[in-house]
């Protein structure tokens, strides 16, 4: 299968300049907002091996291809050049493709590089490429390797003719349609002077059908080698006695684990091995889960997370309360207590008060011995200066006497008095604040006790047992920690021993798939062989002369490819209808749908027609949302991209945007289907939705993965863009 290795682009779409972009890695992720050239890396690829078809929309599929611009718009002269990397088996190919436009008049070129050394051009590359392909339908493309967004509601949503057509492509029957399509243009009018070369042109189709077969039957012989199937046991007899032991050592596994046994008996014929392997494996994915070990070892994990919270918080509420109880004590030091406190600070009021009495009566004595002095000293006769202005008694120096009390008692007296009220309003200024921060902390206090109650009612609940004060709760929870961890060691060694009698039945069921695979590939061969063979087309080299006959015998060999088709079809469906059904699932979670089956019938025109169904054999597109035929399309396109029974020439898929519509959880889940498909293809993507961004880049997505972030695009130069470290 084709892999791509690098992408050189210039001129094309957003890209003015030209740049080389490495994708070496399984998974590559182009991030960046809209408008910024991610879609243009993309379309780059599509225009490089297709030319101007992508640019079409009929075919291409896509409204908004029918005003595409190959060109950049912004470049003079018009010149594209678009260089792709493409790894296969025998080496690497270079596709070149480029396209210059002189005075209106376009100029395209095709170059290939070949693994072996040279290079070819023109019709030789074109031909060269197309075999490379297996294909020059642009519409092929689209539908098995770039799930475009309207690619992806269309696949679903139009008109049955183009659904089905959509589907049948997406399986890779594309080859079988245009088959039929060339036997239907075999009109008797021209079918008598171009039958030879009709003829011709049909074994042409037939033996470019049966080297594919060929090249699916060496796949998968290779694949099996590589899976360790020795070439002796690729028979039917084999596969048998295969499915056998895989079901002995299951059934013996699970009498030895006391798990309900398989109701599966091996199967009577070859044919019934596809579903038997199916079957067996999902009852071996039932007991792995189902171990008893398991779910013990599950939930002593759940109780181990929850111990470990419960003692984070029991530490938090302690740290909360010994902090509080620290601060009190810290008072307690500066002030005794917080009743001494209260003590001192009501002997201080009483102190001020009593100063301020004191203070006031001395102001009000001062005050009359003041006006008694300005009386005497402002008398007319100088007799009043010896005469008391209140009793009227005489006294010598009576005037000079009074100056000199007002002096040293009222005045100095009054001013000592009022420093000293001020100083002891200023202590209980302090005090005040101190009581305050007693009632606070008292009620940090409390708030902490009230904080620390509940951690210690889930300690209780969760051991079991009521808490007396002598208990430390910490301790228990770490003791019951402690025994927690010993369990799990020794439910590990017991789940160890349990996987690796488990790995041994999947071993047998992974060389049984192999071996299926090639079985499956051998017998498409003969169908087609059978076709060639079928007495219905070796008598067309002799109806030359017989155009009568010849519709007749066309519409018998259309009715045998459209058998072939339809039994494909459903095979393929069959290959990957566990893994749809399981991607459809995990994506969509839609909680009316706990199963989805895609259904194949022959309609009237003997075409396939697909539907869609829910656990009740019901059709399920009338109940689903635009969420939900997105995520039916990815089921679909991702179930078939890791489908062993689907052949495809390309080892990669390329997604744009495949997460509009999908909540969060949707999204985690695509993700992780996407990890799954990376195994086996490598897988392509942009995105400009920043949420899916970061879990592309979590554990969810565990291959190595190249990302491309695009912060800015301007019309000189084209996308900005780097690469993560």
């Amino acid at each position: 299968m084709l892999r791509l290795k690098k992408l050189t682009i210039g001129g094309f779409r957003g890209f003015a300049l030209q740049q080389e972009m490495d994708f070496d890695n399984q998974v590559v992720l182009l991030v960046g907002p809209n408008h910024y050239g991610k879609s243009s890396v993309v379309n780059a690829l599509e225009w490089c091996l297709f030319g101007d078809a992508c640019a079409q929309k009929t075919a291409t599929g896509i409204s908004e291809r029918a005003t595409w611009e190959v060109a950049n718009r912004y470049t003079d002269p018009l010149h594209v050049s678009v260089e792709a990397e493409l790894a296969e088996d025998d080496g690497v190919y270079v596709v070149c493709r480029t396209k210059k436009t002189v005075r209106s008049k376009s100029h395209e070129k095709l170059r290939l590089t070949l693994p072996e050394g040279g290079e070819v051009s023109g019709d030789e590359a074109t031909q060269r490429l197309t075999r490379l392909l297996r294909s020059n339908s642009i519409r092929d493309f689209m539908v098995t390797v770039h799930l475009h967004q309207e690619a992806i509601r269309d696949i679903l949503t139009q008109d049955p003719k183009h659904r089905n057509d959509a589907i049948d492509r997406l399986l890779g029957l594309s080859y079988y349609k245009e088959f039929l399509l060339g036997v239907d243009g075999a009109e008797c009018g021209e079918a008598q002077e171009n039958f030879a070369t009709e003829i011709e042109r049909l074994e042409g189709e037939l033996q470019a059908a049966l080297a594919m077969r060929n090249n699916d039957v060496a796949d998968a012989r290779a694949g099996a080698a590589e899976g360790g199937v020795a070439e002796n046991m690729i028979e039917a007899a084999a596969a048998m006695n295969l499915a056998k032991e895989a079901r002995n050592l299951l059934v013996e596994f699970a009498k030895d684990a006391n798990i309900q046994c398989p109701d599966l008996e091996p199967p009577a014929l070859s044919e019934d091995l596809p579903s038997f392997r199916i079957a067996l494996q999902n009852e071996l994915n039932r007991m792995r889960s189902k171990l008893p070990e398991q779910q013990e070892q599950k939930r002593l994990y759940s109780r181990q997370t929850a111990i470990t919270a419960l003692v984070t918080t029991l530490q938090t509420a302690n740290t909360a309360l010994t902090t509080a109880k620290g601060k009190v004590k810290k008072l307690d030091e500066q002030h005794g207590s917080q009743e001494e406190l209260s003590v001192n600070r009501e002997k201080l009021v009483g102190d001020i008060r009593g100063l301020g009495e004191q203070c006031a009566q001395a102001s009000e004595q001062g005050d009359l011995v003041r006006r008694a002095i300005g009386y005497m000293a402002g008398g007319a006769a100088r007799e009043t200066e010896n005469t008391c202005p209140v009793c009227g008694n005489e006294e010598d120096g009576l005037l000079a006497r009074l100056q000199q009390e007002w002096e040293r008692k009222f005045s100095e007296q009054v001013g000592q008095m009022t420093e000293e009220i001020n100083a002891r309003k200023l202590q209980k200024k302090k005090l005040d604040e101190a009581v305050e921060q007693y009632e606070t902390l008292g009620r940090n206090v409390n708030d902490a006790k009230e904080n620390l109650r509940e951690p210690l009612q889930q300690v209780a609940l969760l051991l079991g047992k009521d808490l007396s004060e002598t208990d430390d709760p910490a301790l228990l929870l770490q003791a019951e920690l402690n025994k927690v961890k010993r369990r799990l060691g020794r439910l590990k060694g017991a789940l160890d021993r349990r996987d690796k009698r488990l790995d041994a039945v999947q071993e047998k069921l992974n060389k049984l798939e192999c071996i299926v695979h090639v079985l499956h590939a051998e017998q498409k061969k003969k169908k087609v062989n059978e076709i060639s063979e079928s007495p219905e087309f070796q008598e067309l080299e002799e109806l030359r002369d017989r155009l009568a006959e010849l519709v007749e015998d066309t519409e018998q060999v259309k009715r045998a490819i459209r058998a072939v088709l339809t039994e494909e079809a459903r095979e393929r469906i069959d290959a990957a209808k566990t893994a749809i059904d399981g991607y459809f699932g995990r994506i969509a979670r839609h909680p009316a749908i706990s199963r989805i089956s895609v259904q194949v019938q022959e309609n009237y025109r003997g075409q396939n027609a697909y539907s869609f169904h829910d656990q009740d054999n019901r059709l399920v597109t009338p109940i689903l949302s635009q969420g939900d035929f997105n995520a039916l399309a990815l089921a679909i396109f991702l179930g078939l991209s890791g489908s062993v029974g689907r052949a495809s020439t390309f080892g990669f898929v390329m997604l744009d945007d495949p997460s509009q519509s999908l909540a969060t959880e949707h999204k985690e889940a695509l993700v992780q289907v996407l990890d799954e498909i990376a195994g086996q293809r490598q897988v392509i993507l942009a995105t400009m939705d920043k949420e899916t961004d970061e879990m592309l880049h979590s554990a969810t997505l565990t291959k190595v993965k190249t990302t491309y972030r695009f912060t800015d695009w301007t019309p000189a130069g084209g996308p900005v863009f780097g690469r993560d470290d």
